[in-house]
């Protein structure tokens, strides 16, 4: 089983955690945002900080963008034994901001052979708007680091918007070597995904 690109490693302490769970909590940044997770220590710190922007009076969106930065993460290398690598240097500049981050990874058909991966991201742009990217790269293993290389951009979303929200995005490679890119809405006008002239919700 070749080694797994993942954003975050699910180490043994919350594996066992999974495990033990006898009960699940909703926690809710806005309407229609909320993640499910374990009845654990992480529970009463969200809602602590919940409680503390309500009180500082944060607006919806303030306290929706805070409550999402919980959630973030690295890209890493993850064994099958469950060992974590060190951060992967070479990562290109990311958007971590609202429902922006690292996005997926995939690996080429033949990652075997030349250690290329696909992945797409949300990218900070110019003016301070943000959109989805793709890019391709070489994994380059070095006993315990590991580092991109030759990262070339393959497609960006356009025009880049200024919110935070919706960037999608999953890359499918398809057997004649191409590959699909799913874009998300960001959060705009309903009509755009069926408007051709741009990639808000799209497949590419």
């Amino acid at each position: 089983v070749p080694k797994l690109l993942v954003r975050r490693l699910l180490a043994p302490a919350f594996q066992q955690e999974a495990v033990d769970c006898e009960d699940t909590v909703l926690l809710e940044t806005s309407p229609g945002h909320a993640t499910r997770c374990a009845e654990t220590t992480y529970v009463r710190d969200f809602r602590a900080e919940k409680e503390r922007l309500a009180a500082a009076g944060a607006s919806k969106d303030e306290m929706w963008a805070e409550l999402e930065q919980l959630n973030l993460g690295r890209l890493r290398i993850a064994s099958k034994d469950g060992k974590l690598s060190a951060p992967i240097g070479g990562v290109p500049q990311v958007h971590a901001q609202g429902q922006g981050g690292l996005l997926d990874v995939r690996l080429a058909d033949d990652f075997g052979a030349t250690g290329t991966i696909f992945l797409s991201y949300a990218e900070p742009r110019e003016g301070g708007k943000a959109g989805t990217t793709v890019a391709r790269a070489r994994l380059i293993l070095d006993g315990a680091n590991a580092r991109l290389d030759g990262v070339t951009t393959i497609f960006r979303q356009q025009p880049a918007l200024s919110t935070s929200h919706h960037f999608g995005s999953r890359v499918v490679p398809a057997p004649d070597g191409s590959i699909f890119i799913t874009t998300g809405d960001r959060g705009g006008p309903r009509t755009e995904p069926q408007n051709p002239a741009n990639h808000i919700g799209k497949v590419i």
